[in-house]
């Protein structure tokens, strides 16, 4: 699942989004950076971090409700950490 943050200008000096890594659940099976994006789109001076997220349940099939519950932490952990949000 692609996760999409805009980091506060205090924080956008950073490679990749701080706290990420450390909010995945038993459920997330990988984080990988992907790519930033500047654009006139995210407003002067700013930019955005693309994320990827897999999960995986080795006992079922994981439903949208379930990989939604699971993305949360990853996205409060990233707010706590510098302040970026979801963008979009």
């Amino acid at each position: 699942r692609p996760l999409n943050l805009v980091p506060p200008s205090a924080a956008r000096g950073a490679a990749r989004p701080p706290g990420a890594h450390a909010a995945p659940g038993p459920l997330c099976e990988s984080v990988a950076f992907v790519d930033q994006f500047r654009g006139s789109q995210l407003g002067a001076g700013k930019k955005s971090y693309v994320l990827r997220l897999s999960f995986r349940a080795a006992d079922r099939t994981l439903t949208g409700e379930k990989v939604d519950t699971a993305v949360r932490p990853v996205i409060a952990a990233c707010e706590k950490s510098c302040g970026a949000t979801l963008r979009g």
